[in-house]
């Protein structure tokens, strides 16, 4: 019997979890796919574009599946066998998610790789995996591949952008000549796809991704279908998702979250828009009307700070009716959340608020965003409180690749806006005499590809060990403090929180990044990259003459403006967790330069590296 419908299904299975008897209603995420199929036919399943984020265009679920069988037939044409590897090096081109489905068709195992790694990253992966088959995106990484493959078990690269030069490689071709390949054998191999799809099992490997978190070292995490099985019972117990709903596929398809989440729409018979680019997310945003996404912190913040930095522009009479609208939507979501009755005054001020302000600032995103998973690092309850005040739930939750995504989100009710929630059902969570957040549950990956000792390292009978500190509050939700790893020990002895730091600085219009510094050293100091706009609005104002960014950030009112604003919002902080010294900087972290993860995360061992000599100046 499904756990979303109540149906049963032919290709239904049961097994037990955390002693509670669950049934589960397909073997693989390859089976759930066919279903779907079956289940919505000449709906639209998938929306996309090439390149032009004016034009989308709409796949049904039988044209999608037609392209699916297609891939799967080239790959086996062309030597693909059962568990077979396949790798993807590319952005989210909506080509991405067919070869991922694809890959079932002969129970393969998809191997994704974020699009910005360098050709070193990539080899090391493919070297570890033995890969054959790699698809990549643009010329990019096409030659970042063509630097390393010769030598190696690479046997063919398919590219998925056709305005990408061969430059005359022997084993490379065009998406579109895989795709002519698998058409003109499909006959042949449809049979032998359905005899693996019918050989599927829970237990077999779906990806092993490939994630260095904030320390550099590439570990590959090993997922099985049982692990997104699971996922996709507890998110039905969590969230609702119908038919009905679109969501916007912007965060990196080679990411656990992005990933896991387009299998939940996928589930839930929802359409998904593939954004290739998440430069162009609030562009793409107010063309497709996405209801729901999966987002991180960072692109609410920069929503806010935009909202309000345009609302400072108004008229006084202007700016009081969207203070008194956002008083009144956080009074209305406070009583939402704590289940009290909704008074028919506050209902009616509620609907003024939306159609005098509401209405009009939820246009950025559409005009139809209800609900957003949010994680991968803090956010500000300040900011998370805004959105609910606006109707959109923001969905505040906790988790890693480890645990195939969430371990933690907001129920409907119950929530508290500084925590990340509750834990899934039938998910266990612990707090250690470290403070360390330990998981337990189907949730859980099977180990690190090849690398036993630092599996082994990771567990401790049976808890998973999360490497994140975290209390939990008097209602049970839970709040991330830190990474162990990350907390800083001044040379005086007191232990201090980066991310705590981080989170309230990072809330300064004049600050874009922040990288918190300390460790064994005798106070805090920090790496700031600046918001070279405002910073320039400013000079201008003050007729700072500079020639570069460089000079800019050097100046020494653009300085003292900034250490106004960081003495500011230090006035509720410990003394020893005051910023001493700070330097700004004058280009911003990046994913490329290897100072952030895929989900933005400050990579600090690499930011110590990197910026080392202007880190030992301020001490």
């Amino acid at each position: 019997m499904c756990v979303r419908c109540g149906m049963h299904y032919r290709h239904a299975i049961y097994f037990t979890t955390m002693s509670k008897e669950k049934y589960y209603c397909y073997r693989s995420i390859g089976v759930l796919f066919r279903e779907r199929v079956s289940q919505f036919g000449d709906r639209t399943a998938i929306k996309y574009h090439e390149g032009d984020i004016n034009c989308w265009k709409d796949m049904s679920w039988n044209s999608l599946k037609n392209n699916v069988d297609m891939v799967s037939s080239g790959l086996l044409t062309l030597g693909a066998k059962e568990h077979e590897f396949i790798g993807i090096y590319a952005a989210n081109y909506h080509y991405w998610h067919m070869v991922d489905i694809a890959s079932f068709g002969f129970r393969g195992v998809t191997i994704p790789v974020f699009a910005t790694s360098s050709s070193a990253q990539i080899k090391y992966i493919v070297d570890e995996t033995e890969l054959k088959y790699l698809f990549v995106g643009d010329q990019e990484q096409y030659d970042n591949v063509l630097s390393f493959y010769k030598g190696s078990s690479i046997e063919k690269i398919i590219v998925f952008d056709e305005r990408t030069d061969l430059k005359d490689c022997d084993i490379a071709i065009y998406f579109k000549d895989l795709l002519l390949l698998g058409d003109e054998n499909i006959d042949d191999n449809l049979s032998l796809i359905d005899t693996y799809l019918d050989r599927a099992s829970v237990d077999d490997i779906v990806t092993i991704i490939y994630t260095s978190g904030t320390t550099g070292e590439q570990k590959g995490v090993i997922l099985k279908n049982s692990n997104f099985m699971f996922a996709l019972y507890t998110h039905d117990r969590r969230i609702d998702v119908t038919p009905n709903d679109s969501s916007l596929a912007f965060l990196p398809m080679s990411h656990v979250y992005e990933r896991s989440w387009s299998y939940y729409i996928m589930h839930s018979g929802a359409v998904n828009n593939f954004m290739i680019s998440p430069r162009d997310v609030l562009d793409g945003m107010r063309i497709v009307k996405p209801t729901m996404m999966c987002t991180v912190p960072r692109f609410y913040e920069k929503v806010y700070d935009g909202i309000w930095e345009k609302v400072s522009g108004w008229s006084s009479i202007k700016q009081s009716i969207v203070k008194w609208a956002v008083v009144v939507g956080k009074r209305y979501a406070y009583r939402k959340k704590e289940g009290k009755k909704l008074f028919w005054l506050l209902q009616i001020k509620n609907l003024i608020a939306n159609i005098l302000v509401f209405n009009k600032i939820k246009k950025i995103f559409g005009g139809r965003l209800h609900m957003s998973a949010c994680g991968g690092a803090a956010l500000s309850p300040r900011i998370v409180e805004f959105f609910h005040a606006m109707g959109i739930f923001v969905n505040h939750g906790y988790g890693l690749t480890e645990t195939t995504a969430t371990v933690t989100c907001y129920k409907d009710l119950n929530y508290e806006y500084d925590s990340v929630g509750e834990h899934l059902d039938d998910v266990e969570v612990l707090i250690n005499e470290d403070n360390e957040i330990l998981v337990k549950g189907d949730l859980l990956f099977h180990g690190y590809y090849k690398k036993q000792k630092e599996t082994d390292a990771v567990f401790d009978g049976g808890w998973f060990r999360t490497g994140d500190a975290g209390i939990f509050t008097d209602r049970g939700n839970l709040r991330i403090t830190d990474r162990i790893k990350d907390i800083i020990k001044t040379s005086g002895g007191k232990y201090v929180a980066p991310q705590k730091l981080e989170g309230i600085f990072i809330q300064s219009k004049y600050i874009e990044q922040i990288a918190v510094i300390g460790n064994k050293r005798k106070y805090i100091s920090a790496l700031i990259v600046p918001a070279f706009e405002k910073i320039k609005e400013f000079a201008v104002e003050n007729g700072i003459i500079y020639n570069s960014i460089k000079e800019l950030v050097s100046n020494e009112l653009i300085n003292k403006l900034i250490s106004v604003d960081i003495d500011k919002m230090s006035i509720d902080l410990a003394p020893f967790e005051h910023i001493g010294r700070f330097t700004l900087l004058d280009r911003e972290f990046s994913i490329d330069s290897g100072e952030l993860t895929a989900t933005l995360k400050i990579r600090r061992k690499a930011i110590n590296t990197i910026y080392k000599d202007q880190i030992d100046s301020m001490y």
